[in-house]
């Protein structure tokens, strides 16, 4: 139960999670592009709109889901680059937003049809519904726009399933050792 397969949220794509995809090989997994082959599914975002079936009963990790009924999404979007934005200046590294960025306006409009689909399910909040009878785990970030605080109730009587990291909406893709290391917590644990 090592396979495992991204799927990316709005406006992203390989380039953002191939130091992700570093980290989890070097912890011993393999990395497919075929969703119905992988033992989990990594779910980034708006990624969590493509989720495979439940009968094919995978570990579903959703790192910082688009969930925060009543909140409109340019406002989570607005808040979402303007703290990116402050945390690469903070870090001295503008020059990595300047090329996320590039590579967020590339992969918006390279499929349109999936920008559309995204921003519609969003829209709606239909979370609880998306994650029925999957074996889910949520990651949320302290600082993410996207995720309320309050989604830790969307796996209400479920242990150990809700995860909070430091960090904002796209860390994992900067700093994917955390992520990794509950994702081989949340795999020991399913083997037992």
């Amino acid at each position: 139960m090592k396979n495992v397969a991204i799927i990316d949220g709005f406006a992203e794509g390989k380039w953002h999670h191939r130091i992700l995809n570093e980290q989890l090989r070097a912890s011993g997994y393999n990395v497919t592009s075929t969703i119905e082959q992988a033992d989990v599914v990594i779910a980034h975002s708006a990624g969590c709109f493509f989720l495979p079936d439940a009968s094919l009963n995978q570990i579903i990790l959703l790192i910082g889901p688009p969930y925060w009924p009543g909140k409109p999404l340019m406002k989570s979007m607005n808040q979402k680059v303007r703290s990116d934005f402050n945390a690469r200046k903070k870090e001295g590294n503008l020059r990595y937003f300047a090329v996320k960025t590039f590579w967020n306006i590339t992969y918006c409009f390279q499929d349109l049809s999936k920008v559309s689909h995204m921003r519609h399910q969003a829209k709606k909040h239909n979370l609880p519904e998306i994650i029925k009878d999957k074996d889910v785990h949520i990651i949320r970030n302290h600082d993410d726009s996207w995720l309320s605080p309050e989604a830790r109730g969307l796996l209400a009587g479920t242990d150990g399933r809700y995860h909070t990291l430091p960090g904002d909406h796209d860390d994992a893709w900067v700093n994917p050792k955390p992520y990794v290391e509950i994702l081989e917590r949340i795999r020991v644990s399913r083997v037992k």
